[in-house]
Order: C-alpha cells, then structure tokens, then sequence
C-alpha cells in the first residue's frame, strides 16, 4: 500500500478485480480512468445510508419535528459499526476522508443530542455529553449542550463550571474568548432564565409547493424460466434479478436517469425527476435500447451456461406528474400506471412506447405500428434532435450579424488565414439557425463540415471531431482507426498528436502526416510548456506539414508561426515560411 506496494502490485490488483467481476453482477464494476468504479443501489452502501438519514435529520430538526429528527438520526448513527476505514487508519491515502467521516459522526451525534435537548431532556445526555467533552475539549456546541443539560438536571454550579473551564482553556490554548452563544446562555443561567427549561417550539418550515413537469417512465418486467419452462429456484431466480436488475440500474445512470423502484421481477427508472432535460423521453428511449441489448447479451450466456432463460418486457410512457412537494425526489401522476401497461403488453424482447414518447422525441426515434396498434420501439439515432428543427423560415433580425460573419469569410478567403468566430445567446435566439444562413450563401465558396457536441454519455469529447471527418469523405479503415484512437479520452496529448493532418492539402483524410521521399523533412517542436505542433524545416515542394484542425484547446495555439482554427477554416497548417503557403484551401 503507499509507498511500500510491491512492484507487481498493478498486476495483482488487476487480478484481484478480475476475479471480484466474476463474483458481482455485470454492470457493477466498471472500468474509470484511473481505476475502477463500483455502481451500487441506494441505501446499498453504508455510507451512503448514513450521509442520507444525516441530511434527513438535520432537515427534519431544522424544520422543528424534534421527535422525527431524534429518530432518524440515532438511525442514521447505528449504521456505523466502528472507526471509519479501519483497515487504513496508517496509510496517508486514506487520512483525509478518515477525517471527513470521524466528523460527520460528531456533528451527527451533536444533531441527535441538539434533537433530545429541544423535546426537553437533560440529566440522561450527561453520559453522551460527558464523554464527547473529554474527547473534544475545545469543541464548543458539546460545550453549551452539557451546561444545558446540567442545569437541567439541578447542577447549575457544575454548569457554570463548564463554561470557566472552556474559557480558561481557550484562552491558554489560542488565547481566544468562548463564542458569544456560550456566553450568552452562562448569563440565562446566571439569571435562571425560563426558558431553559423547555427550549421553544419553533414552527415547522412550509416545504416547497409541488410542480408540475414532463416525466418519463420506464417500465422493465423480468421473466425469467428453466430451459424446461419450470420455475427456477427462488435463490437462482434471486441470482438472476439481481444481475438484470443491475445492469438495468446501470443504464438509466448512464443515460441520465434515475432508479425509481424495484419490486419482484419489475423495475421501474424515471427520467425528469428532480432534475428535467429537453430530451428526457429520448434518453429513455436510449437506456431503454441499451438496457434491451446488455440483457439480451446476459440471457444468451444464461441459456448457454446454465439452461435458464430470462426474457424482457420494456414500456415507455410520457406524461406531467406532481414532482416535489415533502418529498424533493418523489413524483405522482398517472406515467407509472401507463408505463406498467405498456410493459405487461409487450412481447418478450419488445419496447413499446406511448405516443407522447414518441411525439416529444419524433426526430431520432424509428418506431413501428404493431397490429393491435401500439408503437414498437426500433431505434434511437445517437446525436439526433429529439424534435426536428425548422430552418426553412425566413431570417429575421439578424442581418447585422450575417453581415459580419460573411466579412469575416471573405478575409479569409482575401489573405488566406483562419479566424475563428464564436456565436453566443440564449437558447431558441436562433445561433444554429444564423450559421445555417452563413454556411447556405458561401457553400459554392467553401466546404463546410458541421460537428455537434451532445448533451451527454460516455465518448462525446470528440464526437464533433468523428462526425467532421465522416463528413470530408473518410475511408472505412480510416474511420475504424479513428473510432479505435478517440475510444480512449484519457490520453488528450496523443490524440492531438495522432490526429496531426487530419485533412491532407489535396483535401484527403488521412490519420499520418504526410512525408516526403528520401528524407525526414520535419519534426515536432515545441514552444511553450507542453504544446505541441508539426512544423516543416526544409521542404522541396514548398508545401507544410498539416497540424491538427480540432487543435484549438489542446493546442492552444502557441507554437511559433502555427495558426489552429476551428471555424470557418476545417483545417489549417504551419509553415516554415513568412506568410500562408499558396496552397492553403478555402474551407
């Protein structure tokens, strides 16, 4: 551990995953740079369940219900059942989150306390109090909480006892006063004030009212069988839920969802609650997909490797739900209901989505009447609009900028350097419908590629990047070479260098760049800090070596006589001579 790991500890750990893998169900332990994750339920960790019941309580006590506070708290401290990573008490890795924990407890512990001083109890916190005291000498809410309980208790002279003691010691110490709290409540004991004996009731805090919002639910019912078509023995049966049960709770994390609940053989995630995104019915559509496939995946090795079959019923339905209200993360309204429905009419293996579903996402999801008339889901295009976009409108109220980002193309085009143009507004001001005016009028002029970046997932940093060379007419191989490098966004600095003339002077996509015959006739230079770009020293042709066009972050554009752009210039290249080559296209 530490310092003191063994050499092969990489190679013993990776075992160790490997064989834990095998143990956990699929879709739990996944793979993150720099090393694992492991996905639970809620309330499946203990941590977890404490950090909730802590929030809970503190909440409930500053709202006033005392006696619920009380509760939930001593709860949420009977979930530790020790010090806090006791395995790692010694190691320095783990110090800072043993810290973070030990103080949680405390201010857990000083909550629930704070709860039965506020219902009026006294000399049975002394032995609580007492012993966090001693632990705690200059820690001051235990302070004030064992002067309360003792004078509660008849011992107002060992109370007042108390607050010397801490002064003297603050002072000695850090040479500091107690808290104006702490002396405060000495004068209300020195008056014997009344109401230290019942502290006051303070009115519960009005929670926030419910609204109403857009949700969609998904539906998954699980069957699973014997190759014989006997039922499975409850522990198998068990065994096989929980790992589809998994990789479904998987899914909707990964595509923005949450699980709502799991009952039996049902599983039910919604998407909208508590946070709502524009294309929610499209991201369930989406896990939903996924989900299908990972356990169509599982049901197969099922059969293969232990006869038992496992089939899966999804449904899909949209509709407004009260969301908020006492409890943030609940939701009422009648998706559920529909949801289920859907689920129980489906086909093994068959998605089945409501019309709202299908209207509120029309323009990335296939969908396909079924005889009775319902909609079966068939696919979801990754980095589609959920609804298509007009640009077919006249533009209005935007000439001034049009005039200006057509200016700016023509320099370009007039002394042949990049510029880059950023248009920013709010959403729906009409940015995607400008560049779409710009790029209709210079489209004899110029080649323009267009790249989105999307909302979410795993694999998006270079999506925009995927899509722009797909557009400049890549060969098969070369895209399976570029799907194969941009997999891994880990390593930022290689694939800027890999990516090095994307687009070629002849406006040909390769992933080299490219060299000329009988000898080197470039390298890589560097300027400051870590930035990196291909530059040309003595070339025959006259011609530069291309560097990156998507370079502007990675790059960021700082080596000498290299210029990087996004836009409108596709691609952009360094030249060992003053000025731009001859041959820089327009784009």
């Amino acid at each position: 551990m530490g310092e003191d790991a063994p050499t092969r500890a990489a190679n013993a750990l990776q075992a160790a995953v490997s064989r834990l893998r095998r143990a956990v169900p699929p879709g739990r332990l996944l793979t993150r740079a720099p090393g694992y994750l492991f996905r639970a339920f809620p309330d499946e960790l203990d941590l977890d369940r404490f950090e909730r019941l802590l929030a809970a309580g503190r909440q409930a006590l500053a709202g006033g219900a005392a006696a619920d506070a009380a509760r939930t708290l001593r709860l949420a401290l009977g979930v530790w059942r020790g010090p806090a990573l006791a395995d790692f008490r010694y190691e320095p890795f783990a110090q800072a989150e043993i810290a973070r924990l030990e103080e949680l407890r405390l201010v857990c512990l000083e909550e629930r306390i704070e709860a039965d001083l506020a219902l009026g109890a006294g000399s049975e916190l002394l032995g609580d109090l007492q012993r966090l005291v001693a632990e705690q000498p200059l820690r001051e809410r235990p302070r004030s909480q064992l002067m309360l309980a003792l004078y509660r208790a008849g011992r107002q002279a060992e109370a007042l006892a108390v607050y010397r003691e801490l002064r003297s010691l603050l002072r000695e110490e850090l040479g500091l006063e107690p808290a104006p709290i702490l002396r405060e409540l000495e004068t209300a004991i020195l008056r014997h004030d009344p109401a230290l004996r019942h502290a006051p009731a303070v009115p519960p805090a009005a929670a926030e009212p419910a609204v109403r919002k857009p949700v969609t639910v998904l539906c998954a019912e699980l069957r699973a069988s014997s190759r014989s078509g006997a039922a499975l023995d409850p522990e198998a049966l068990g065994i096989v839920l929980a790992h589809a049960q998994a990789i479904l709770g998987a899914m909707l994390e990964r595509h923005g969802g949450r699980l709502a609940a799991v009952a039996s053989e049902r599983v039910l995630g919604v998407f909208g609650v508590p946070t709502l995104h524009e294309d929610d019915a499209l991201r369930a559509a989406q896990a939903a997909l996924a989900g299908q496939s990972a356990l169509t995946a599982e049901a197969a090795e099922l059969d293969r490797e232990r006869g038992q079959r496992l089939g899966i019923r999804i449904g899909l339905a949209t509709g407004e739900a009260l969301v908020g209200g006492a409890d943030p993360s609940g939701f009422s309204g009648d998706a559920v209901a529909h949801a289920v429905d859907l689920a129980g009419l489906a086909t093994a293996g068959e998605i089945l989505v409501s019309e709202q579903t299908r209207e509120l996402a029309a323009g990335a999801l296939e969908v396909q009447p079924t005889s009775s008339g319902r909609l079966r889901l068939l696919a979801a295009r990754i980095g589609a609009r959920p609804l298509p976009v007009r640009l077919d409108a006249p533009l209005i109220g935007r000439d001034v900028e049009l005039s200006q980002l057509r200016d700016a193309f023509a320099r370009v085009a007039r002394e042949r350097v990049p510029m880059l143009a950023t248009v920013l507004g709010d959403a729906g001001v009409g940015k995607t419908r400008l560049v779409h005016e710009l790029a209709a009028r210079i489209g004899e002029d110029a080649t323009v590629l267009t790249g989105r970046c999307l909302p979410y997932g795993e694999g998006i940093t270079f999506w925009p990047l995927r899509e722009l060379v797909h557009q400049a007419g890549a060969s098969q191989a070369a895209q399976h070479e570029l799907e194969a490098l941009l997999h891994d966004e880990a390593d930022a600095v290689r694939v800027a260098e890999r990516l090095a003339g994307v687009l070629s002077p002849e406006g040909q996509v390769a992933l080299e760049p490219p060299r000329s015959s009988g000898r080197r006739a470039g390298c890589w230079r560097r300027s400051r800090g870590d930035d990196r770009c291909w530059s040309s020293s003595r070339i025959s042709t006259g011609r530069s070596r291309p560097s990156s066009t998507w370079s502007s972050r990675l790059l960021r554009r700082r080596a000498r006589r290299c210029c990087c752009s996004a836009w409108p210039a596709p691609s952009c290249w360094s030249s060992a001579r003053p000025g731009p080559p001859a041959w820089a296209r327009r784009s």
